[in-house]
């Protein structure tokens, strides 16, 4: 099990990007697992950046996924496709789970390292 979990963090403030290990499935398919930078965006939202695919910096988008909180416990995460700097695709309903936001359609989940 991982020591810290970053789901708690809904009471934090806007922090600073961090290492962080992250999981995001839609669909069945593995969009992003293993290292990931996770930063607090105020009001229980946060963003998550997947590696740098291409670290001498030419064109190219990093996978980005933004959780919100929508009300009553529940949450929505947009996501880019990772090529491109268009959105992806939107996840509505998730419901928090241990380190995990899960709705039937896929699961985002982060853990400090």
């Amino acid at each position: 099990m991982k020591p810290a979990l970053l789901a708690l963090g809904l009471t934090l403030v806007s922090q600073a990007a961090s290492a962080t290990t992250c999981y995001f499935e839609v669909d069945r398919t593995i969009l992003l697992q293993g290292a990931c930078d996770f930063e607090f965006t105020g009001n229980g939202g946060f963003e998550i950046y997947g590696p740098d695919p291409n670290p001498r910096g030419e064109a190219y988008f990093r996978e980005v996924i933004r959780f919100d909180l929508t009300g009553n416990g529940l949450g929505t995460a947009v996501f880019t496709g990772g090529e491109g700097s268009h959105l992806h695709g939107m996840l509505r309903n998730l419901d928090r789970q241990g380190a995990c936001w899960t709705n039937d359609q896929g699961s985002l989940c982060a853990w400090a390292e």
